[in-house]
């Protein structure tokens, strides 16, 4: 067995490639200027076509690149051969159209058998493509790219056919050694300028650890009050802005452990934010009876937009909106980096009894649930509007009230939706309901079924429905069943 070094491997490929891009012009000065014979010139391009086998295909990791590499050398091979025999150039003359009969091959079978050639490129240099939020967009341009390719080597072919049959060497090497690259060149560029147009429609998921200043435009809409279509809105800009000025709160008042509670989805995202990037411990409870929070709140600071003039819980107490109000102006534009391994989010909820208890969560398990939501329903999302019945400060609600809409993108509503009468409202754009069975079994004995369903796709903790199906299906990363007291047991399969 051959084994060649991979130094030497990167070098034949890059003198390979330089060969067969300036082979119109080789063959045209050695054969026809300096009359080369036919036959030793013939000779180096079998070895060429044996050494390229032996390179490209030393390791065999992609069984799909191995067969078009193994037609390269065929073709090579057989140029050769048949150049050798004839002691004629016509082999090397045709050889053009059979190149670009085989990139037609190989890119046009790929708009048959998905996923196309320009998407597999895409893919090579983006591993995060597949079950993006963008995916299904991507491969849309990229199939229309295909496609250009395609019609591309049609015509080339074609053209490169007519300076075969016109007799003139020196036709034959202009156009195939110069105007079909610089063709080739204008398209690549081409395609590469309205991609960069493309990429800034295509929508990308930014989980909270990895969001930086550039993630989304400084005017793209975060959240909304009320209704989509009251135009009061929170902004990108919004966002970076009083995130910075809470950091700089949570980061003089020093200590490792915080208590969160904020009813305003939009206080509760910037707050969760900076106390991640301050790397603080983070504990929630949708419980905020002052007896419950003075047990579990020990000596931890505790950021709230509400007013606890209790005795007991005064200390130690920092309220967002007198935070945001004060005229502090900060570099927005630093995003100090979340580390999603290290983040501690304890939350708390109480038994039958009214003990607390505790789940202690890293900011990973959240976002891998998000990447499956995403991967299920992330175009679907796309058109709508986040709402939510759910408490963000249970498991599901910040799951699904907040890291969902800020990883997609999508505007949410400030304020949790407290009773199933407020839905009635929500008829002036499509709009995704976040809720539990018992909010939704209390809104189907009050509401109609076109006032729940018309605009509105409502998910549960691990169900869905959607206007497009009235039957409701499970998630597929959750196994169902029931225990012996007839209680729904929901299990994750991840």
């Amino acid at each position: 067995m051959v084994i060649i070094s991979k130094n030497y491997k990167s070098i034949f490929g890059i003198l390979f490639n330089a060969i067969m891009a300036i082979s119109p012009i080789l063959v045209f000065f050695l054969l026809i200027i300096q009359k080369f014979p036919i036959r030793i010139f013939s000779l180096f391009i079998i070895a060429l076509a044996f050494f390229d086998f032996l390179i490209r295909n030393s390791k065999r990791k992609n069984e799909k690149k191995n067969v078009l590499y193994l037609w390269n050398s065929l073709l090579l091979l057989i140029i050769g051969v048949v150049c050798f025999i004839t002691n004629t150039n016509i082999a090397f003359k045709l050889s053009p159209i059979f190149m670009n009969i085989i990139f037609l091959f190989t890119f046009g079978i790929t708009l048959f058998q998905p996923p196309t050639m320009i998407y597999r490129f895409a893919v090579l240099t983006d591993k995060t493509i597949p079950k993006s939020l963008g995916e299904k967009k991507i491969a849309a341009y990229c199939y229309k790219v295909t496609v250009l390719w395609v019609f591309f080597f049609i015509i080339n072919g074609i053209i490169a056919a007519l300076t075969v049959l016109s007799g003139s060497d020196l036709i034959w090497v202009i156009y195939n050694g110069g105007i079909a690259y610089v063709l080739g060149g204008i398209l690549f560029a081409g395609e590469f300028i309205v991609r960069k147009f493309v990429q800034k429609k295509i929508p990308k998921a930014v989980p909270l650890s990895s969001f930086n200043k550039k993630s989304r435009n400084l005017s793209d809409v975060m959240c909304y009050e009320s209704t989509w279509s009251e135009g009061i809105y929170k902004t990108w800009g919004d966002f970076l802005k009083e995130t910075s000025v809470l950091r700089k709160e949570i980061e003089s008042a020093g200590g490792d452990r915080w208590l969160l509670y904020s009813e305003d989805c939009w206080h509760f995202l910037l707050a969760f934010t900076a106390l991640l990037q301050c790397k603080k411990e983070i504990i929630l409870s949708a419980n905020i009876s002052p007896a419950y929070i003075e047990e579990i709140k020990g000596d931890s600071n505790f950021l709230t937009d509400h007013v606890f003039p209790v005795d007991g819980i005064s200390e130690k107490i920092f309220h967002i909106p007198s935070i945001l109000s004060e005229n502090i102006h900060e570099d927005i534009y630093q995003c100090p980096k979340i580390i999603s391994n290290e983040t501690s989010i304890v939350l708390f909820s109480s038994d039958s009894s009214g003990t607390p208890k505790t789940i202690e969560q890293r900011l990973t398990e959240f976002e891998n649930d998000n990447s499956f939501i995403i991967s299920k329903w992330g175009e679907e999302l796309l058109s709508c509007k986040f709402c939510s019945t759910v408490n963000q400060h249970s498991i599901y609600g910040l799951l699904f009230s907040i890291l969902l809409p800020f990883t997609t993108g999508i505007p949410f509503r400030r304020q949790m939706i407290q009773v199933p009468g407020e839905l009635i409202k929500l008829i002036d754009t499509k709009y995704t309901i976040i809720t539990v069975p018992a909010f939704h079994e209390q809104a189907v004995e009050i509401l109609s079924q076109n006032d729940l369903l018309i605009k509105s796709t409502t998910s549960f903790i691990s169900w869905r429905q959607s206007d497009k199906s009235i039957e409701w299906t499970p998630f597929d990363n959750v196994q169902l069943s029931q225990n012996d007291e007839s209680c729904l047991l929901i299990e994750s399969l991840q």
